[in-house]
């Protein structure tokens, strides 16, 4: 079973865009470019902000689903992704991860496959995973890299190639973990086991 790493965010401006999480979510953004999200039941798992040289085009194919209260401006964060917001009493958290797709019920269906979750609707849930995956209908083409994407950790002995993916990057030198893409080409990291 493949498990749920982190929560990666690319921006043109990473420690703009971390720094606004930081203060929404109320976790300190480390010197590495990183928060650690506390998870009930599950270890933290980081959310980490990359600079990228590309630029945002058009809407995001990945938001956020957020509940709780909050004082900052949003959504859009500072680069103008998208997110999701039910207000609710308490600190703002995480509630999932949506993601547009054109044949939902088959992405979730191969996201619970490498998961090894369980599918409702559209809609993924792992034991890894701390919050759903929601696949949502959309026949809007894929424009650009996404700006949010997961991050897994492989099982030992697994070899990315047979998770069925379409690989863009494979490991090599610094850069330890494999670069693929699901179905629909979402980008996600796969990484090998520490």
């Amino acid at each position: 079973m493949s498990t749920f790493r982190a929560l990666v965010v690319d921006a043109a401006d990473a420690a703009l865009v971390g720094s606004y999480w930081s203060a929404a979510l109320g976790f300190p953004l480390s010197d590495e470019g990183f928060l650690e999200l506390p998870l009930d039941g599950l270890p933290p798992r980081r959310m980490w902000f990359n600079d990228v040289p590309e630029p945002r085009v058009g809407p995001n194919r990945v938001r956020a689903r957020l509940r709780g209260s909050t004082a900052l401006d949003g959504p859009p964060d500072p680069e103008g992704n998208e997110f999701l917001l039910s207000s609710s009493a308490g600190p703002l958290r995480f509630a999932g991860l949506e993601v547009d797709a054109r044949d939902p019920y088959a992405q979730a269906a191969w996201w619970s496959r490498i998961l090894d979750g369980d599918v409702d609707g559209t809609t993924v849930r792992a034991p890894t995973m701390p919050w759903g995956l929601a696949f949502t209908p959309s026949d809007a083409p894929k424009r650009a890299k996404n700006r949010w994407h997961w991050d897994i950790d492989l099982p030992a002995g697994t070899d990315p190639s047979c998770l069925g993916a379409t690989i863009l990057r494979p490991a090599a030198g610094e850069q330890w973990w494999t670069i693929l893409a699901d179905p629909e080409g979402n980008e996600f990291c796969a990484f090998p086991p520490a």
